[in-house]
């Protein structure tokens, strides 16, 4: 098994998910599904990109 590729956030992505963050640190599935529509992302690369942002709003 090879390592999994690093996903790239363009600087659009980030925004959106951001810009979401600010509104809602913890949304729900269908929210996640409906920002990772937004930004073009998998719902689980957002879900993983939000755990990431509490985990270092925690630090």
């Amino acid at each position: 098994m090879g390592k999994r590729v690093r996903t790239e956030f363009s600087d659009e992505q980030l925004k959106i998910l951001h810009g979401e963050y600010l509104l809602n640190t913890n949304p729900v599935r269908e929210e996640l599904e409906r920002i990772a529509d937004l930004a073009g992302l998998t719902r689980r690369v957002t879900q993983v990109w939000f755990q990431n942002s509490r985990a270092l709003q925690r630090k």
